[in-house]
């Protein structure tokens, strides 16, 4: 049901209504004094039954020799399927209703204006103030708390199963996201990129001279515990996950960065590196080490390589890649000879230095 905004226009002098635009009493009207003034000539009049609307309690809004007649319900005019819904609108400064539903009583209702709290139950209700942060007005809501909890529950039944598989969708999706994060791959990604491999240097001593001659540089891995992990523990990772380049590329930039000035101004000094078998099937890393030494002024016979006799797989795709090592002067040795690659002829064809 909805209500006219305004249901009359009243003319007045003062608190004397004289006529509408519908009746003219004889001798008009004197209406009591107004609920709420505000200077110079504004007056309101809070549920008043006057001849104008006889039988009927309505709001009298004056300003000057003019009477705006509206219907309470008006302020309040709300749509819902509650059929114990209440609720009323006042006056903040007057502390005095100008508007009611049909089912709200004022004795029920004015009680709670004096309270602190904004919620509160009382006799099977649950009421709620909201007050406006733009007028000097409040309104008061209630419906049956028995409702409230009904309505709750009816929601719940269908909400909670959803609630649990959406639960279980979030917890599945952490757990994926967990076991991705610490998967032995994805822990060596974050140690690459956040430098946490480390590199310490051997000594190479010469017997007869007993003098230190270069250095092997061996590639480290401290655990998140503690622990250090040599290459035999993650380069095999690595390989599978096709990170050795990565690795390779890693210890390169380090060996440089540590020794390559020292190498650059002790031409009798040299560094021995590591390198995977994968590392000899292109020429990738020719380049790199071609662009380091020029870079750093560091002669190619100072440069070592070693790989491990078992990892020599690919003969004839690894030949020709350690043919050009040799070629560009740089060393290629193999570590732990003698005891995975057994067959001598083979190991003549690669042409390394034993």
């Amino acid at each position: 049901m909805a209500y006219l905004y305004i249901n009359e226009l009243i003319y007045a002098r003062d608190n004397h209504f004289l006529c509408s635009s519908l009746i003219a009493p004889v001798n008009g009207y004197t209406i009591a004094p107004a609920d709420y003034k505000r200077e110079p000539n504004v007056s309101i009049y809070y549920y008043r039954d006057t001849p104008f609307f006889s039988g009927y309690k309505m709001t009298y809004m004056q300003r000057g020799n003019y009477v705006a007649v509206i219907n309470p319900l008006f302020w309040s005019e709300v749509m819902s399927d509650d059929p114990t819904l209440q609720w009323g609108v006042y006056d903040t400064v007057t502390k005095t209703f100008f508007s009611l539903s049909k089912e709200a009583s004022a004795a029920t209702f004015s009680p709670l204006i004096h309270l602190k709290d904004l919620t509160v139950q009382r006799n099977g209700y649950l009421y709620a103030t909201v007050y406006s942060t733009k007028r000097p007005i409040a309104a008061i809501v209630a419906t049956s708390y028995q409702r409230l909890i009904t309505h709750f529950y009816n929601h719940l039944i269908f909400a909670l199963p959803a609630g649990i598989l959406g639960s279980l969708v979030l917890l599945l999706l952490w757990l994926r996201i967990r076991q991705n994060y610490l998967s032995p791959k994805r822990k060596l990604q974050r140690a690459l990129e956040k430098h946490q491999l480390c590199l310490y240097y051997q000594p190479i001593i010469d017997i007869k001279t007993e003098k230190c001659i270069g250095a092997e540089a061996l590639l480290r891995w401290p655990g998140e515990q503690g622990q250090i992990m040599n290459p035999a523990e993650f380069i095999p990772l690595a390989e599978k996950e096709g990170m050795i380049e990565q690795i390779t590329d890693y210890v390169i930039d380090n060996v440089f960065r540590d020794l390559g000035d020292y190498l650059a101004t002790h031409a009798d000094r040299y560094v021995s590196i590591n390198l995977s078998a994968s590392d000899f099937h292109t020429s990738r890393l020719i380049a790199r080490i071609n662009q380091k030494t020029e870079q750093y002024a560091v002669r190619p016979q100072q440069i070592k390589f070693e790989v491990t006799e078992h990892a020599f797989l690919d003969v004839d795709k690894m030949t020709p890649i350690i043919l050009a090592f040799r070629q560009a002067c740089y060393e290629v040795a193999i570590d732990d000879f003698g005891i995975g690659y057994s067959n001598l002829h083979n190991l003549k064809s690669l042409n390394v230095d034993i």
